[in-house]
């Protein structure tokens, strides 16, 4: 059986660094509760964030990271068969900004683009199908790219606004025993459709993103408890122990990364919560990309969330 896996990965990062004591936080509000918890204190933990410029797009950062992770592949972008993944809001509502990607890549006008919707897990769902059809035998090559412009749809007198930052990742597949996909986990929770929404709102010039009562509630329920459940179920499927793991998370909060760590025990924990923030649909990448040279573990544990409300977990063998 062909195995697929990781045989390049970029990211591109803006320059602009937004800090705490930025005015854009004054604005901030008490935000919605559950009980005695409040909705700002799940979310601690950043002292820096990136912040996209305003003449600058999801789509031109994933670019950038698209180019670094074809040159750490060492193939030319003709040999790439399949483009999954999504921008974040794209330049337009449709198409998504991931065929201007394909464009400026100069790919293949035969190399299907795959949009993944499913914000924030686009990049582990994105690369799930990759390896399906790479190691099915009809594909060879693939690509994913998930560039996150979130500071843009934010409304700041929101708490969770306060731990978002920028940034793209982008990552080439194909048959290898290095980085190897070994198999993934899904959970939906479609009861919660409504706790976590991008949408229009009364007096609003544009989308933004709010976390309602509810999406407190699953938070703390929920976002606490599925996605370790997935990544234990995943270590018993693969045998991998505590102390073979290293950890690849989505970054919302400390609270919850803590709370993560708590259960699972992994060897390492990697983070760039602090320094980058919520970078929503590329944490994952990004950090696993950032950090992926310094890893000692034999086992990646991956996992994400999102609206919907729902989970992913994936397992990769160093």
């Amino acid at each position: 059986m062909r195995s697929a896996g990781f045989i390049g990965m970029g990211t591109c990062l803006p320059p602009d660094v937004r800090f705490n004591n930025d005015p854009i936080f004054a604005r901030e509000k008490s935000g919605g509760r559950f009980g005695d918890v409040r909705e700002r204190d799940l979310f601690v933990g950043v002292k820096t964030r990136r912040v996209i410029a305003p003449d600058s797009a999801a789509e031109d950062l994933m670019v950038a990271a698209g180019h670094e992770a074809l040159r750490k592949a060492g193939i030319g972008v003709e040999r790439i068969q399949r483009l999954y993944g999504y921008a974040s809001p794209s330049q337009h509502v449709t198409p998504n900004g991931l065929y201007k990607v394909h464009h400026d890549l100069g790919m293949r006008s035969d190399a299907w683009v795959i949009p993944v919707h499913s914000d924030f897990t686009n990049f582990l769902t994105g690369a799930a199908l990759a390896a399906e059809a790479i190691e099915a035998g009809r594909c060879d090559y693939a690509m994913i790219a998930c560039g996150a412009a979130w500071t843009r749809l934010m409304d700041y007198s929101q708490p969770h606004a306060w731990s978002i930052g920028d940034g793209a990742f982008a990552a080439v597949m194909g048959v290898t025993d290095h980085c190897v996909w070994l198999g993934h986990a899904f959970d939906t929770q479609s009861a919660h459709v409504n706790s976590m929404t991008l949408q229009m709102r009364p007096g609003e010039m544009h989308p933004t993103y709010r976390i309602h009562d509810e999406g407190v509630a699953v938070f703390l329920s929920c976002g606490m408890q599925i996605p370790p459940r997935l990544m234990q179920a995943l270590m018993a499927r693969f045998d991998v122990a505590p102390e073979q793991l290293a950890l690849v998370t989505h970054q919302a909060s400390e609270r919850l990364m803590n709370h993560w760590a708590e259960i699972l025990r992994p060897k390492e924990y990697l983070s760039t919560l602090a320094t980058l923030g919520n970078m929503t649909l590329a944490t994952v990448g990004v950090t696993l990309a950032l950090q992926y040279e310094s890893i000692r573990a034999p086992y990646i544990g991956c996992l994400a969330l999102g609206a919907g409300s729902h989970f992913a977990a994936a397992m990769l063998r160093r």
